[in-house]
């Protein structure tokens, strides 16, 4: 296993369209695993294979982005009011192959939610910025993993935003395209304040 290098926004290879996987090689597995350990090394949740300049419909995602999540619980007491209390509730974790990273070979979106979120994102290849983008709520992607195993798979919210935004960087498409104007801002660390 290695480290890769993310190509950053500029890099012409990150605006060109991605090639079809015929079948997986020692070489294709090697470049997955590397993209695993890259994407977990920068803090990413989703990697795709031409922003480590490989020109294959490959990307990766990690749709665990917390184990726990906050969840409003409401008690009633005996005079009918309600009483609001914070409680952490365990997220059931979403897993492909016994993992929690999944692998998605020449995806296909089949269908999308005409209900959108807008919500912020960030990119690898963009660093220390992120921008507001509407993405479908829900989209169907067909896809092979790395074991060129078909499967289909529905995913909602967080776990939606990821699978289109790695689809989109296998067209050659970056998300600040898809921010409008005053909603794409730079990112200040703690000690820029």
């Amino acid at each position: 296993m290695s480290l890769r290098n993310i190509r950053i926004e500029g890099d012409d290879i990150l605006y060109k369209i991605s090639k079809p996987v015929k079948e997986i090689k020692e070489r294709e597995k090697q470049l997955i695993t590397d993209m695993m350990e890259t994407m977990e090394h920068e803090g990413g949740c989703g990697l795709a294979a031409v922003q480590v300049g490989v020109l294959k419909r490959i990307f990766i995602a990690n749709p665990n982005d917390d184990d726990e999540e906050n969840v409003e619980e409401t008690d009633n007491l005996k005079n009918n009011e309600s009483v609001s209390k914070e409680k952490k509730v365990k997220k059931e974790k979403l897993l492909q192959n016994g993992r929690e990273v999944f692998v998605f070979v020449n995806p296909e979106i089949i269908e999308k939610s005409s209900e959108e979120i807008k919500d912020s994102e960030g990119c690898l290849s963009i660093p220390k910025h992120s921008g507001l983008v509407s993405r479908p709520k829900t989209v169907k992607v067909s896809a092979y993993d790395e074991n060129m195993k078909h499967f289909e798979l529905t995913a909602s919210d967080f776990f939606a935003r990821i699978i289109m935004h790695e689809y989109d960087h296998l067209d050659g498409i970056l998300y600040d395209s898809k921010v409008k104007d005053g909603e794409f801002y730079e990112l200040k660390e703690e000690n820029d304040k």
